[in-house]
């Protein structure tokens, strides 16, 4: 707010102390109703007013102004300017995102999707206007257990992972788990560690966990758990010369041994092989060479794509850190081995993982008002920080780029304007200046609001 607007208000509000409130009353008078719309006025002495005056004010701001006729008194409708107010409250929710140089934005032109370098690594929900209620989810993970095994924990990742979030766990192909056999303990907003009873892995099949209680199978915000049948391929290692992702892994081959092999498995590198749900999976010619190896490469010409998407996602970006290796029998039997994974020699700029929100203090983020300082300072801890990181916020439909201070690989400040996220208190003034330029003032608020 401008320093004249606010030299002003402080003015009215000196004359209004210095005037009797007996005198005021009976001097000047305003009803407001109809939800701030429907005005009416009252001056008792107006051959003495020079010029008079109906502000809003959202304490402490004037958000508009309307001159009125110097009269004994009017009454009229007044649409005055909400977008202020609106803007910041058409969404109940804060939400803190971090701007990072190596994430990528989506941008659609015409029926094309191409991906703009820089974009918002990390989102999560900070505070709300009425109530604090964030909506958890889950990044997508896939891990094997064997069948009849025993209590298995694992670390989840997600967003918006606030204290007292309970995971839920629904069962596929046969499988069989309920949530009172899987216990959560949340770390920090983005961490969790998750611990599944063994009466959950008597009978093979497939579980995943959601951070809802809705049964939602194929989203891609869930957690899955493969119970894989006893009759399953055992991998214990892959033999491969490094693997480059310059030569976008045109040249994969490398030798596979375990036990349980069959002459009709399969390698299978990249994704799970759980229903296909997780995007291209890619198999490699396989070679049977007895029950304990296998031999496996890339064939590109059967599968050009293979060496333009192993390896990265649709959009050209890099999508992990190494190439995951399983070998799959019986597919309706759910035979799958456990995983091994095979490094991928990143060009050195597409090296650093992105930056991610662990904790914010304060949290939640509570309302300002107008005793509050200008600026919030609120810090964030996380992962990856690096001095190009842009905190980001989202009130409505209003969001900019804070007032960023880099302080350490996992630590940044930020300032939040108080004007973008704070307590709306409205209030309507009746001001007259007399012709010896003294003002006075009165103050309300709408009766709809009262009652």
């Amino acid at each position: 707010m401008p320093l004249r607007s606010i030299s002003i208000l402080a003015l009215l509000l000196c004359h209004c102390a210095v005037a009797q409130i007996t005198k005021q009353h009976r001097d000047l008078d305003l009803l407001v109703t109809n939800d701030g719309q429907h005005f009416q006025y009252w001056i008792a002495h107006p051959e003495r007013v020079k010029k008079a005056w109906i502000e809003v004010l959202d304490r402490p701001v004037v958000v508009d102004k309307k001159e009125i006729e110097a009269s004994s008194g009017g009454e009229f409708d007044w649409e005055w300017n909400w977008d202020e107010i609106n803007a910041e409250m058409d969404e109940d929710k804060l939400e803190l995102g971090l701007w990072d140089p190596d994430d990528h934005t989506l941008t659609c032109d015409g029926l094309a999707i191409y991906a703009q370098p820089g974009g918002e690594a990390s989102k999560t929900v900070a505070g709300g206007r009425t109530s604090f209620d964030p909506w958890p989810e889950l990044d997508q993970k896939e891990v094997r257990v064997p069948q009849g095994g025993p209590d298995f924990s694992l670390d989840v990742t997600g967003t918006d992972l606030a204290p007292g979030t309970k995971l839920h766990v629904f069962s596929e192909k046969d499988a069989q788990c309920k949530d009172e056999f899987v216990r959560t303990e949340v770390l920090d907003l983005s961490h969790a560690k998750v611990t599944i009873a063994r009466e959950c892995f008597r009978q093979s099949g497939l579980l995943y966990l959601s951070a809802t209680s809705d049964t939602k199978p194929f989203n891609s915000d869930n957690v899955w758990i493969d119970v894989a049948s006893r009759t399953s391929p055992k991998l214990k290692s892959v033999s491969s010369a490094p693997i480059d992702e310059k030569q976008r892994l045109k040249q994969l081959s490398f030798v596979v041994r375990g036990s349980n092999f069959k002459r009709d498995s399969s390698v299978v590198a990249n994704y799970m092989p759980i229903a296909g749900i997780n995007g291209p999976q890619v198999f490699l010619d396989t070679k049977y060479v007895s029950p304990t190896e296998l031999r496996a490469s890339v064939n590109t010409d059967d599968d050009d794509s293979v060496g333009e998407t192993l390896g990265l996602d649709h959009t050209g970006v890099v999508d992990s850190y190494s190439l995951r290796i399983w070998v799959q029998g019986d597919k309706e039997k759910l035979e799958i081995s456990d995983p091994r994974e095979l490094k991928v020699q990143l060009d050195p700029s597409k090296r650093r993982r992105l930056a991610q929100i662990a904790s914010i203090e304060p949290f939640p983020v509570r309302l300002m008002n107008e005793h509050s300082e200008r600026e919030l300072k609120i810090t964030i801890r996380g992962e990856n920080f690096i001095r190009q990181n842009k905190v980001m916020a989202h009130y409505g439909v209003l969001s900019e780029t804070l007032r960023t201070e880099y302080v350490s690989p996992t630590e940044l400040r930020a300032w939040i304007p108080r004007e973008h996220w704070r307590k709306h208190h409205v209030l309507y003034r009746l001001v007259v200046e007399t012709d010896k330029g003294r003002k006075y003032s009165r103050q309300v608020g709408s009766k709809d609001d009262e009652q």
